[in-house]
């Protein structure tokens, strides 16, 4: 407050002004961050998203491609890329717990999630 507003001149109404303003979309983001986590965690309490991955674990569907069309598919019903990446790596989870996979194949796992969270954006 004192660096960046009442030594430029900033009187106090002012700087609460600027501060009212900048909350109003902050708390929007946080707000659907939340709702992702909210649906994310309803997906696996429901066990929708174990039944998910075991189906597609049957089909020999990869843990990659599942994770990316996860992600995919939630943020074209959705429109949050956000809530997206959040709900698709609650659905991968249960395949990885079956799974033993290698680092590097976690750090694919997750450029897999954020590229079906980044489709038609």
């Amino acid at each position: 407050w004192y660096a960046l507003g009442v030594r430029r001149g900033f009187t106090k109404q002012q700087l609460l002004n600027i501060s009212t303003q900048s909350m109003g979309p902050a708390g929007i983001i946080i707000l659907l961050t939340g709702a992702g986590g909210v649906f994310k965690q309803m997906l696996v309490n429901t066990g929708t998203g174990e039944m998910l991955a075991n189906y597609f674990a049957d089909k020999g569907v990869s843990i990659l491609l599942f994770a990316f069309l996860a992600a995919a598919l939630v943020r074209i019903l959705q429109g949050s890329s956000t809530v997206a990446m959040i709900t698709a790596a609650g659905l991968t989870a249960p395949l990885l717990t079956a799974a033993s996979i290698s680092e590097p194949q976690k750090a694919l796992l997750v450029i897999a999630i954020a590229s079906g969270a980044s489709i038609l954006s």
